[in-house]
């Protein structure tokens, strides 16, 4: 399988910060309220920063919350009730184009490993025309991938009927019950689909190669106000999750820990094998502004914003270049 390439330079930072005695950047711990979509197979790569003691290090009293929807975290954010999250840029552009004071500092999971998957009857994209595609709920990452993947084979959004079937799990489930014939999923499902004879019919590398799953985002008032933090908090962000990428068995069993899996489920496994082989998660969290523009056209087209926008506008690469330098200093 393929490796990461940023792996040696991220470890070598790691090693140096971590494994020999990294002295936190403050002795007072400072709280930060972080926000992630429900806990599943991937959990192990955005918990290691707690339960690694990562942020810890960084004297950080670190608080991670959980939501069903990817859209609930931004509201969150705005009401001052969480202090960063992550999420794919669509859950958010919305609203920051509406004005929110949230900007996107860098993208840890900036390949889409995301599978549209159908029932049985379903065996093709193309047999999905005129069907119910279940999604968590309008505008949301599930749904634009929905859109774009099946974009990717000819078929247009009014070929296909959409209909809120909740988180993850909840429309997978769906999909075995007949309740839709088709939903957009975390690709850990494909571990199980066969016992159902569910499909996976379009997978988002290739399918949604622009899409991003996931970046880290916070408001503007905390980079300005409390900058220090922020940049102390995405650097245990970045050594957590290059540690976890050379730590297989570790991150697994955290994985199943956090989302309450047995022992011998495969999921976990599934994720963290499928993160290498597509190099999905990148530890220094680099900031693709051709994708957040891209992404930020796509929510144009879709009538989910008004006006031209810059990506350049609701992003800060500043915060991830001080804690780049932070981790080539401890």
């Amino acid at each position: 399988m393929n490796r990461p390439a940023f792996r040696p330079c991220v470890v070598a930072l790691v090693m140096g910060a971590v494994f020999i005695g990294h002295v936190p950047d403050t002795v007072a711990a400072d709280t930060w309220r972080h926000g992630v979509v429900e806990a599943k197979g991937d959990s192990g790569f955005p918990f290691m920063v707690e339960d690694g003691g990562f942020a810890e290090r960084r004297g950080i009293d670190l608080d991670i919350n959980q939501f069903v929807s990817g859209n609930t975290p931004v509201r969150a954010i705005v009401a001052g009730e969480l202090d960063s999250f992550d999420g794919s840029p669509v859950v958010a552009l919305a609203a920051m184009a509406q004005g929110a004071d949230i900007k996107i500092l860098g993208c840890h999971w900036p390949v889409m490993t995301y599978t549209l998957f159908s029932r049985p009857e379903f065996p093709t994209p193309e047999s999905l025309r005129g069907q119910t595609i279940g999604v968590s709920v309008p505008g949301s990452l599930p749904a634009l991938f929905a859109i774009e993947a099946l974009a990717s084979v000819g078929l247009t959004k009014d070929d296909l009927i959409f209909a809120n079937a909740g988180g993850s799990t909840n429309r997978f489930q769906a999909v075995v019950a007949g309740v839709v014939s088709a939903t957009a999923a975390s690709s850990e499902f494909e571990v199980i689909a066969e016992n159902y004879g569910v499909h996976a019919l379009l997978r988002g590398p290739t399918a949604t190669p622009n899409l991003l799953r996931s970046c880290l985002m916070t408001s503007g008032r905390n980079i300005s106000e409390r900058r220090d933090l922020v940049e102390r908090f995405v650097a245990a962000r970045m050594e957590s999750i290059a540690y976890a990428l050379i730590h297989r068995d570790e991150t697994i069993a955290l994985s199943q820990k956090v989302a309450g899996l047995p022992a011998d489920d495969q999921t976990s496994a599934f994720v963290y094998d499928e993160v290498i082989a597509y190099s999905a998660i990148d530890a220094t969290m680099p900031l693709d502004i051709e994708k957040i523009q891209w992404a930020l056209d796509l929510m144009i087209r879709e009538d989910m914003i008004d006006g031209a926008h810059k990506a350049a506008d609701f992003t800060d690469p500043s915060l991830r270049e001080a804690a780049l330098a932070r981790l080539a200093t401890h």
